[in-house]
């Protein structure tokens, strides 16, 4: 009896202070979520760095983190139409949450994007991870699905939550003053 109510006691602890298994698509993702999680949310990511999410398979062993995790995160990457299904089918008890519900793309210009490689008429830009404002959205939906899936650390996703808005905003304060104080500048960047 002695060892039966033992066992039960390390099960239930290790159910109380089991972290949140999340996948999320790309890197700026997995950024936002370690900003928000902690070390109270163990974070796959599927699209690593190198690769492109426009033609991006998994690997089993991502497969694999797919079957244990809780939630994936999704964006609106290319790889996401083909493979969520697959996903949610592979794990059933996966809650999917779409990490940038509330934002509005913006068009892109053909001829700009064109110059990219890709060639979509009337698209709406992916990017949407490059903008202070929608930043802090997708931090805010993600905020609120660690908090429906672990509600016992709401206060600490929280505190997270704050100090990584500040940050977020003290960034962008310092790059728009640095702009202000420098009228020219280059951007260079790699368009996936």
């Amino acid at each position: 009896m002695k060892k039966l109510f033992i066992i039960f006691i390390l099960s239930f602890s290790t159910l109380v202070y089991a972290n949140v298994n999340a996948i999320v698509s790309i890197l700026p993702q997995q950024t936002f979520l370690k900003a928000l999680g902690g070390d109270k949310v163990n974070i796959s990511l599927m699209v690593k760095p190198g690769n492109s999410p426009h033609t991006y398979e998994p690997k089993p062993s991502q497969m694999k983190a797919i079957s244990k995790a809780d939630v994936y995160f999704t964006i609106g990457v290319e790889f996401e139409d083909v493979w969520l299904k697959r996903f949610q089918n592979q794990n059933r008890s996966m809650s999917v949450s779409d990490s940038i519900k509330g934002i509005v793309k913006i068009d892109i210009n053909d001829h700009s994007y064109k110059s990219t490689g890709h060639n979509h008429a009337h698209a709406k830009d992916p990017h949407v991870w490059t903008s202070p404002k929608n930043v802090k959205i997708i931090a805010n939906n993600m905020f609120a699905k660690l908090v429906e899936l672990d509600k016992e650390n709401k206060q600490y996703y929280k505190d997270n939550l704050v100090n990584f808005l500040q940050y977020v905003d003290n960034t962008d304060k310092q790059i728009r003053e640095m702009v202000k104080e420098n009228s020219k500048f280059m951007v260079l960047g790699i368009f996936c």
